[in-house]
């Protein structure tokens, strides 16, 4: 009885396993050697030394510290501590929609989140896209991976206008930047 309970077990490890493979791509490097923790959001080590967070997120650091924000998009690059850590590959573009992908980030209390979902797009502004993952507070500026490669930067809950002002939308699907809007613009930076 209990080699057939291991077998049992054995054989479902294995089929979690390649199940995750399917949806995900190999990965060499575990998932969370590729973010870092910032002091009000995650960053995205995109080369030795730079991360990738959100600009929100990288103009509330302290002046000190360095950082290029995008001219226009919600984007940033931050001169940052990577020790211990591994820089994401950056894919060339975002996948459509319908595809699965992880949200990689830390959020407030240093809790460590990797949720799955699924792309859609947000039609009135085509560098967004959106997420049916779970994202926390403290979660800006992590990744949107696909494959173990950056597809995108994610920048937290839709906000909407309401009779109190902005609020968050109560969809339930996040947004995040996608990496095309800013791959150009990156690449001019690090390399």
């Amino acid at each position: 009885m209990k080699k057939h309970r291991l077998a049992v077990f054995l054989s479902l490890t294995l089929l979690v396993a390649v199940a995750f493979r399917a949806c995900f791509g190999p990965t060499s490097t575990p998932i969370m050697d590729h973010v870092v923790q910032l002091p009000t959001g995650t960053g995205t080590v995109v080369s030795e030394g730079w991360v990738l967070t959100a600009k929100h997120v990288a103009n509330s650091l302290p002046d000190d510290v360095e950082h290029v924000d995008h001219p226009v998009l919600d984007v940033s690059l931050v001169k940052w501590d990577t020790s211990g850590k591994s820089a994401v590959e950056v894919a060339s573009q975002s996948p459509g929609v319908g595809f699965r992908v992880l949200l990689v980030g830390i959020a407030a209390g240093r809790t460590e989140v990797v949720s799955g979902g699924f792309t859609g797009s947000f039609h009135e502004y085509p560098n967004w896209g959106s997420l049916t993952a779970e994202g926390a507070p403290g979660m800006s500026g992590g990744a949107v991976l696909r494959h173990g490669r950056l597809v995108g930067i994610y920048l937290g809950s839709f906000l909407v206008w309401g009779s109190q002002g902005w609020m968050i939308d109560s969809s339930p699907e996040q947004r995040y930047l996608r990496v095309e809007a800013f791959s150009g613009w990156l690449d001019s930076l690090l390399f």
